[in-house]
């Protein structure tokens, strides 16, 4: 590996000493605001004489070569700006392009510079802005970050009501949720039907699913980074929305005009409120069972402030909480809460056009407790808190070479405490504290060989000790080819996980233990080759295909009756191997107001562990051989929409009892025979597949003094019984022999839903 980090310098000095001229002209300039002159990232420049387009970096510099005549009409767009359109002559090298901030509506703007973004991805990563997401079928009236992700190829959700996603074959504890660069442990509201992300404070969302940038580490699966926008720094504006089953409110503003602005939204559930209700109107009828009470609340905030022409800074915080009652009776009861917090300082400087330097820093956390009082009373609290920091730097040195690099310290605490009660007697009790430090350093020399091709080389040094130390190198390559409306890329990343998701009991609840690596727990692993191809076919479709493999190495899964409440993590667990192959398709269709999106993935899964299955292959739960989404949207007026969305999931892998065992003595009654089911491979079967209609009709008006919105929605329009889990239950036959009869629960039926927001 040191012969890959020499190589890699090599390069970069060559290169910055070497500048070879070009024979075609070039457009390179920096884009800042106009009232505190600090450059602004992700503006859009899209030519509408030629078709040339271009992107701004962190530091506000823009590069656009190859340029064929004297001069570019050029329309400048950002989400947060006034657009523009302007004229830029041929071999500009310095060129200033100050925008003003908006304080009109953006209905008009139809270039995301969130979509021009990926100029600079890999293809298979996803790029939303805002808008591509409120575009989208909208469930309980709300938009939503993550559902917008769900539809991509290559991402889903094992069922309905699951805490976790599943990227390219990877476990749900495999991806790393970044607000703003800051950790959210958990990042779901309803059991995962809801995210916690409000988005009327979202710029946009990025997922990398490949050719990671070597800053991010730590996952094994994918990064999934959401932006937050920077407050009105003009006027104060407001939004407030009212739901089904919540409100929502955000303000934005100027504390300083022209120089500091400050965003805030909060969100409350009152879901509690109907159940309570009718849980004390029929309380006490024969047969009654009580309604689970459900609460759920977040706040998030941004603080922007410049220093100065060439520098800001940022605080940012977060917080949610969820509290379900599932069970709550005078002799049983079953409760669950988790939160996450995080509080963070963000630092940016830009001494030159060429030159930008970062650092960030943060404290997170994320708490999970389980109250459980059937026979015995058992009570379960999990925690982990970490502090963040960072320090990055980049350089472009010329038009052929640009230099990121950076350096990371994390330190972990972690806590997780059981306790079995009986008559408020102590039976059993495990608890453990643990610490960790995650640290290290990233290079990434971006080269540009021609005006068409283009070769990412990154390096991610891995340094982690908690009882052991841990030194991993994780290269990351890219070369990317793009030429008129084609764009083809070729990728390679390794990465290494930590960190480990442990979920108590298998259920589909935010049941979260996180576990460090250390002597009795081995790092996780993945290697990941990918090739993509993207091609705009004429002005109404463009498409792309993707085809991936990975090799994962250390992963786990439980042993045979394994119990995590009170036995030591690592000794029920088991370490195996895994892979991942697949295909994923996209196709996106525009026709005056239509547009359509249809994504499909076939992918191959599978894990080997000694232990399990005699060492034989077997496919984890999460393996979804056909996945399917597509997407409808018709603008039927400027301020009226209809969209639809339909998804196909194949069956998901689940364990199958092969036969009954008689069993004397099992139980509370030592004289009675119980039947004891057998189980043989695991996962060997197939629960039934998964699909689902959903509609929304979303209308708006303008005020004089503000904009309303109203959107209504039906979940589930042909009310489909998708499996929530499968359970088994046994029945005797006619010629009195008993067989073993599997058996649903569904969650979620036909829903519809209503939502009415105010803007001001």
């Amino acid at each position: 590996m040191s012969q890959f980090l020499r190589l890699n310098l090599l390069i970069s000095v060559l290169l910055v000493l070497i500048q070879p001229s070009f024979a075609q002209m070039s457009i390179k300039g920096i884009v800042v605001d106009q009232s505190s002159g600090l450059p602004i990232e992700r503006v859009s420049l899209s030519g509408l004489s030629v078709n040339k387009n271009a992107v701004t970096k962190t530091n506000g510099v823009f590069l656009i070569e190859n340029v064929q005549t004297d001069s570019v009409l050029f329309a400048i767009r950002h989400v947060s700006y006034r657009a523009d359109t302007l004229w830029i002559s041929a071999n500009t090298e310095n060129l200033i392009i100050e925008l003003a901030p908006l304080v009109i509506k953006l209905d008009n703007i139809s270039v995301s510079a969130m979509a021009q973004r990926k100029s600079k991805r890999p293809v298979d990563n996803v790029i939303l802005g805002i808008k591509e997401i409120e575009a989208l079928p909208i469930q309980l009236g709300e938009v939503d970050v993550l559902k917008a992700l769900e539809v991509q190829p290559g991402v889903f959700r094992t069922s309905e009501l699951s805490s976790a996603i599943n990227v390219r074959g990877g476990s749900g504890g495999h991806n790393s949720f970044l607000l703003d660069g800051q950790t959210i442990f958990n990042p779901n509201h309803l059991l995962g039907f809801m995210s916690t992300f409000n988005a009327d404070l979202i710029e946009g969302v990025e997922m990398s699913k490949s050719g990671y940038h070597p800053n991010l580490g730590g996952s094994l699966s994918s990064f999934i980074q959401i932006y937050n926008r920077i407050g009105n720094t003009d006027q104060y504006k407001g939004k407030i929305g009212i739901g089904l089953l919540s409100s929502r409110l955000m303000i934005e503003g100027p504390l300083k005009k022209n120089k500091s602005s400050i965003i805030i939204g909060a969100r409350k559930s009152y879901f509690d409120l109907f159940t309570k209700t009718y849980n004390r109107i029929h309380e006490g009828k024969i047969d009654f069972t009580p309604l689970p009470e459900y609460s759920y609340n977040d706040i998030q905030f941004k603080l922007h402030s410049s220093l100065g022409r060439k520098s800001f800074i940022e605080f940012i915080g977060f917080n949610s909480s969820d509290k379900l009652d599932l069970i709550k009776e005078s002799s049983k009861k079953l409760n669950t809460g988790w939160s996450n917090k995080f509080l963070a300082l963000h630092l940016k400087y830009y001494p030159s056009g060429k030159n930008y330097f970062s650092f960030n820093s943060g404290v997170s956390s994320y708490s999970f407790d389980l109250d459980r009082d059937f026979n015995s009373h058992l009570l379960m609290r999990s925690d982990i808190y970490r502090w963040n920091n960072s320090f990055n730097w980049e350089r472009e040195f010329s038009k052929v070479l640009n230099i990121s690099s950076g350096l990371f310290f994390d330190r972990t605490w972690y806590r997780h405490n059981n306790r079995k009660l009986e008559n408020q007697l102590l039976l059993e009790e495990q608890s453990e504290k643990l610490q960790s430090i995650y640290t290290g350093a990233y290079i990434q020399s971006e080269i540009n060989l021609s005006s068409t091709v283009r070769f990412d080389l990154g390096l991610r040094l891995n340094s982690f000790f908690q009882d052991k130390w841990f030194l991993k190198p994780a290269p990351r390559l890219v070369l990317a080819y793009a030429k008129n409306d084609l764009r083809i890329n070729l990728t390679y990343a390794r990465t290494y996980q930590f960190d480990h998701l442990i979920t108590a009991y298998g259920m589909n609840l935010p049941n979260d233990i996180w576990y460090p690596s250390g002597s009795d727990f081995p790092e996780e692993s993945s290697d990941q080759v990918t090739i993509g191809a993207k091609k705009k076919f004429n002005k109404i479709l463009q498409g792309g295909i993707s085809l991936f493999y990975r090799k994962m190495n250390h992963q786990f899964d439980y042993k045979e009756g394994a119990d995590i409440v009170f036995e030591s993590v690592s000794e029920q667990i088991l370490i195996g191997k895994g892979e991942a192959k697949g295909i994923e398709a996209n196709f996106n269709l525009s026709l005056g107001n239509i547009a359509s999106d249809i994504n499909y993935t076939l992918a191959d899964t599978w894990r080997k562990t000694d232990g399990i299955n005699n060492g034989q292959k077997y496919h984890p739960s999460f393996d979804i051989t056909h996945n399917v989404n597509a997407s409808f949207q018709y603008k039927i007026k400027a301020n009226l929409s209809f969209c639809a969305s339909w998804f196909f999931a194949s069956a998901q892998y689940i364990t199958y009892p092969q036969g009954l065992m008689l069993v004397q003595g099992f139980g509370n009654d030592i004289a009675k025979q119980n039947l004891v089911p057998l189980y043989g491979k695991r996962n060997n079967v197939q629960m039934p597949s998964t699909h689902r209609l959903d509609l929304s009709l979303n209308y708006s008006k303008e005020h004089s003094k503000g904009r309303s919105a109203i959107s209504i929605g039906v979940y589930n329009v042909y009310n489909k019984a998708n499996p929530y889990f499968v359970y088994f239950d046994t029945e005797k036959s006619e010629i009195n022999s008993t067989r073993i009869i599997p058996k649903q629960k569904s969650m979620i039926p036909f829903l519809p839903s209503f939502n009415y927001s105010y803007e001001f």
